[in-house]
Order: C-alpha cells, then sequence, then structure tokens
C-alpha cells in the first residue's frame, strides 16, 4: 500500500512539474505574491518606524517646552499672556501620541490599517471639526487603485491558481480516452484524482508559505504567532478550493465549462456572497446617516457659538477656584475653550457611533464566515493586523478617555491664566492603551478547514457510492 501510494505521488509531481502551463500557473502565482510581500512588508516596516520616530520626536518636543517654560519664569516680570499662550498652544499642537498598536499581522491588512487612521490626534479644540490640519490631502481615485493588500493578493489569486492547475484533471482524461485505462488497471480510480489535487494544494500552499515568509520576515513586529495561524488559514482556503474542484470532476461535462463554473464560484465567492452578507449586516445593525451626522454637527457648531459668552460663564461658575480676579473679559483662546468643551458633548457620541456599528457588524458577521471563504481569510487578516472592528472602536474609546485626561489637565490652567510650570511637565497625561480586546481568528480558521474537510468527505463518500467509476 505504501508503495503504490509512494509511485501515485511521484507520477503525480512528475505530471504537474512537466507541464509547462503548471509552472507558469505557479511562477505567475509566485511573481505577484512575492511583489505584494514586498510592498506589503515595506509598509508595514515604515509604519512601526514611523511609530517609533513619533514616540521619540514628541519626548524632544516635551523637552523644549520645558525649557522654554524655564526661561519664561526666569524672567524679570512675569508675562501672563506669554505663558498662557505658551501652554495652550503645547495643548493644541503637540499632544502625545495616541496610537493603535498593531498585531504581529501588520503586513496583512497594512492597507486597512493606514486607512482607519492609526494615529489619532487629540487637542483642546475638536478633532471632529477643527483638526484638518492633521489630514493628508490625497487623491481617492489612486487609493482604490492601489496595491491591495497582501491578504487580499492571496485571498483572490489563491483559488484562481487552484482552478488553472484542477479545473480539467479528469474532463482531460475522458476527453483523451484514458481514464477508461486507469478505472481498468485500478479498483480505486478516485484515488488518482485525490492525489492530483493533494499534490496540487501543496504545490499552492508552498507558495503561500514562501510569499508570506518574505513579507512577515520585512515586519520588524510579526510574530511567528501570527504567521502560523496566517498560513493555517491561506493553505485552509486553498484546500477548500481543491475539494471544490474534486466535487466538479463528478460532473459530465467538458473541461471548458468546468472552468467556466469553477470561475462562476469564484466571482460569487469574492464578490457576490460577501456584499450580500454586509448588506444583511447592515439591515440587522444599521450604520447612522452621514447626513443627519453632518446636520448635527453643523447645529452644535451653531449652538456653542451663539452660547459662547454663556458658555464661559457657566464654565467659571462651576470651576470657581479657577477664575481670575482682575479678569473681567476675557478673549481668544480663553473664551473659546468652553465653546469646544460644548461642542465635543454632541459630536463624539455622533462619530463613535459609526465605530460601534461596525464593531456590531463585525461580530454578527462572525458566525457566518463559513458562507464565504474569502470573507473569512480576510476577517482573520484584520484580526492578526489587530485592525478588526471591535479592537478599534476600544481603541477610539481608549483615545476619547485620554482626550478627556488631557483637557482635564491643561484646560484649568488655561482657564486660570496661570500656564504650565516647569515642575508640572512630568505630569503630562500620555496615552496607553493596554486593554483594547484582542479578538480570536478561531472561527474563521474553523469555518475554512470545516467547509473543506466537510466537502473532502462528501467527495469520497461520492467515491464509494459509485464504486469509483466515475
Amino acid at each position: 500500500m505504501n508503495t503504490q501510494f509512494a509511485l501515485l505521488a511521484r507520477f503525480e509531481i512528475l505530471r504537474l512539474v512537466r507541464n509547462r502551463a503548471n509552472g507558469m500557473v505557479l511562477l505567475s502565482l509566485l511573481a505577484a505574491l512575492l511583489c505584494g510581500a514586498w510592498f506589503s512588508g515595506q509598509a508595514a516596516r515604515e509604519l512601526r518606524a514611523q511609530a517609533s520616530q513619533q514616540a521619540t520626536d514628541w519626548s524632544n518636543i516635551v523637552k523644549k517646552r520645558q525649557q522654554d517654560a524655564v526661561a519664561l519664569q526666569a524672567l524679570p516680570t512675569r508675562n501672563e499672556q506669554r505663558t498662557l499662550m505658551a501652554a495652550f498652544q503645547f495643548a493644541r499642537d503637540d499632544p502625545a501620541p495616541s496610537r493603535l498598536e498593531p498585531g504581529g499581522g501588520l503586513v496583512l491588512s497594512v492597507g486597512q490599517f493606514e486607512l482607519l487612521s492609526p494615529s489619532v490626534r487629540v487637542a483642546l479644540e475638536s478633532r471632529y471639526s477643527d483638526g484638518r490640519k492633521s489630514d493628508v490631502i490625497a487623491n481617492p481615485l489612486l487609493q482604490e487603485l492601489g496595491l491591495p493588500d497582501f491578504s487580499t493578493l492571496v485571498l483572490l489569486l489563491t483559488p484562481l491558481a487552484v482552478i488553472a492547475l484542477a479545473y480539467g484533471l479528469l474532463q482531460e482524461e475522458r476527453e483523451c480516452g484514458t481514464w477508461r485505462l486507469v478505472c481498468m488497471h485500478s479498483a480505486q480510480p478516485y484515488r488518482v484524482i485525490a492525489m492530483a489535487l493533494g499534490v496540487r494544494w501543496l504545490a499552492v500552499s508552498a507558495v503561500v508559505a514562501v510569499a508570506s515568509l518574505l513579507a512577515f520576515g520585512l515586519d520588524p513586529g510579526s510574530t511567528g504567532q501570527a504567521l502560523a495561524t496566517w498560513l493555517a488559514a491561506a493553505t485552509g482556503l486553498a484546500a477548500l478550493w481543491c475539494a471544490i474542484a474534486a466535487l466538479f470532476c463528478f460532473g459530465r461535462v467538458s473541461a471548458a465549462a468546468c472552468a467556466a463554473g469553477l470561475l462562476s464560484l469564484w466571482l460569487l465567492a469574492n464578490f457576490a456572497i460577501p456584499v450580500a452578507l454586509a448588506w444583511a449586516a447592515e439591515r440587522v445593525h444599521p450604520m447612522p446617516s452621514r447626513l443627519t451626522q453632518i446636520v448635527e454637527l453643523r447645529l452644535a457648531q451653531q449652538e456653542a457659538e451663539v452660547h459662547s459668552e454663556e458658555l464661559l460663564a457657566q464654565w467659571y461658575q462651576n470651576n470657581p477656584s479657577h477664575s481670575h480676579p482682575s479678569k473681567s473679559t476675557h478673549t481668544w483662546p480663553v473664551s473659546f475653550i468652553p465653546r469646544y468643551l460644548s461642542q465635543d458633548e454632541t459630536m463624539r457620541p455622533l462619530m463613535y457611533a459609526f465605530d460601534q456599528a461596525r464593531a456590531r457588524q463585525f461580530e454578527w458577521l462572525q458566525p457566518l464566515v463559513w458562507l464565504a471563504p474569502t470573507l473569512a481569510l480576510s476577517s482573520a487578516a484584520d484580526q492578526l493586523a489587530g485592525i478588526d472592528a471591535p479592537r478599534y472602536a476600544a481603541y477610539v474609546a481608549s483615545v476619547n478617555q485620554f482626550e478627556d485626561a488631557w483637557r482635564d489637565f491643561f484646560v484649568p490652567k488655561i482657564m486660570s491664566y496661570q500656564g504650565l510650570a516647569p515642575t508640572q511637565f512630568t505630569q503630562v497625561p500620555v496615552f496607553h492603551a493596554t486593554s483594547l480586546p484582542v479578538t480570536s481568528p478561531l472561527p474563521s480558521l474553523a469555518a475554512l478547514w470545516g467547509s473543506a474537510c466537510a466537502l473532502i468527505l462528501v467527495f469520497f463518500a461520492f467515491c464509494r457510492r459509485s464504486g469509483g467509476q466515475f
């Protein structure tokens, strides 16, 4: 039995290698994935370097601000306005970095990571209406046509490679008249098809593994656990499509018709079914209206502007210990800070509702990822990269808490015209997001491998029922 198995495996390996078309398919897949791995790896490396550089730059900024405060304190006469403006400019222009810490598989979804703003700028002003200076001007069309993430390339190209390698295995044998000879000389001819598909699964998995090793090797923050989980998910996707190709062997159709059927199924699995599931998630957990949000934002701005004097007086009434005895009228920036605080009381819940809706949709879709294998793989990639919707919503909540702490530290010092003393720079709040949830990719792995194993069992059940004569 072992000898027959070894001979059959050797024969199928030779048949795969000696077919130039198969070699072209595998080389094309390897070239495309290596290209995607290289660019994604470099992008992940740059993102992590930016985070490290940002922390270093902020440390230097704090030292410079502290030196300026010492110089102001050393002046013969204390300049109240300059001290006030120095504290305000520090609080507005140089907030502590508040970055989302990526996961060990950042290279898989680095484009998605950048798209969702992993670094949120907090300040005294509202970041929803007055934070435009931190945005990057870019061409949306070029963003759409840019190089996809490495995980996107894998989930799109891996099924195509399996289809190209396996779509006409049995059909070509039938058309050439050699399949009858195989059935005559073998009591279980289905083993030939099973071995052929198994060899092709190993070949495609090896290509994906080589490209994944390059991608994770270029990312200095990658982890072995993330790599192992990703390889398990990617090879599960390849196994699923090999099992689908095996079931198509039962069809009494030509090789061209088999290829057309597999490609149609690929289109459904990659585009139609995920869109339908996303539509269903939107119906169950609808996203807030962006038009309503814009209207509410403008109303909050208008309301705060109309009642700016009342808000200023109310702030000093609620905080009598920070009032200035010699100040009867207040100018910018003191007069504007209560307005910003009032705006955010309305704007922040409106904006956070979008992140909460995305998180609920993601959680609702998790039990249904087995309906769309590509959706399962993309979900696993986002989870390994640390950019899945529940984690990002928790990150935004942490940023909101940090913004409150930042304002609680600076606002009283500015409103009381005291500014920031040199000894107080060590007390400046720092962002810490240590309790962010980590969503497990195990449901996606179970969906991929569970579907693959189920289809493999169906294949062998049909083979046993037909006695191998198919």
